[in-house]
């Protein structure tokens, strides 16, 4: 399957190791049925596009050592320009382009992380199509989140770890602290709410973001090395530049029985019935990555 393909899972058949559906496809939650969604495979990570919010529902992905390193061009100096690339498989009236994020106060943010996917030149610059960005504020993007995202890694890199990943955002109404040439600061700036961003306004800009995180020891047979021991991570975070944002980001822990009800999904559907019922109610966060 090459890079962009349109396609939709299959989960029929039992996955491999480090296939991002392994514990299983994220299930609707009495979503509304007029809620297109269209699944797009690039470079072996999975975008839920969601036609309604023109952002993604959800993104899935593996993560271990191998995605850490090997490509030594995979900077910034060496972005796509422009650095964003827009996804033409989504098509009109969908597609959403870098400009229409530009002089919004909000960050293309990443929901698959680049420093995630650094084993190949191309499999980085696929995490720049504009199907993996949401509206995110600065300080959620590069203070909160991008802290997460480097414990995430750190883990895996130092602690010889592979982790399961899907990430997301929900609600209407993100907050910033900012104007058009780039100052964020909520004394000179007051915090704005803002729903929707875009040339056409028609890019809803989430007021959380979430991520899930399943952590094992690097190895083999994943699937039946997952138990009520394991390490779930589960964080859902206001999307907001205000001074009241903690730079800590373990205090936006909380359950994935918690998350689900508010996300609209199900995860792990896959894994015994008596371990996901335990994983659901771990509120995990006890420095097990520090």
């Amino acid at each position: 399957m090459g890079l962009g393909d349109l396609v939709v899972p299959d989960t029929s058949k039992k996955l491999p190791d480090n296939h991002p559906f392994l514990f299983g496809e994220p299930l609707a939650i009495q979503r509304k049925n007029d809620n297109k969604l269209i699944f797009r495979e690039l470079a072996n990570y999975y975008i839920s596009f969601n036609t309604q919010n023109n952002t993604a529902d959800y993104v899935a992905w593996h993560l271990d050592q191998s995605d850490l390193s090997g490509c030594k061009d995979c900077t910034s100096k060496n972005r796509p320009n422009p650095f964003y690339t827009e996804d033409q498989e989504v098509g009109l009236p969908y597609l959403v382009t870098h400009k229409d994020y530009t002089s919004t106060n909000f960050n293309r943010g990443h929901l698959c992380p680049a420093a995630d996917r650094k084993s190949s030149k191309e499999v980085w610059l696929s995490t720049f199509y504009m199907t993996n960005m949401i509206p995110q504020a600065a300080k959620n993007n590069g203070q909160t989140w991008g802290n997460m995202e480097n414990a995430i890694r750190d883990s895996v890199a130092s602690k010889n770890m592979e982790a399961y990943i899907f990430a997301g955002a929900y609600g209407v109404g993100g907050t910033h602290c900012g104007n058009n040439n780039g100052g964020f600061d909520c004394k000179k700036f007051p915090p704005k709410t803002v729903q929707a961003i875009g040339i056409a306004q028609n890019i809803v800009v989430p007021s959380r973001t979430w991520k899930v995180v399943l952590l094992l020891p690097q190895g083999e047979n994943d699937f039946y090395r997952v138990n009520e021991k394991t390490t779930i991570i589960v964080v859902d975070a206001p999307n907001v530049d205000t001074d009241d944002l903690k730079t800590d980001w373990t205090l936006y822990a909380t359950t994935l029985q918690e998350l689900e009800a508010k996300v609209g999904y199900r995860f792990l559907a896959q894994l015994p019935t008596q371990i996901v019922n335990i994983l659901k109610e771990k509120n995990i966060f006890k420095n097990s990555l520090k």
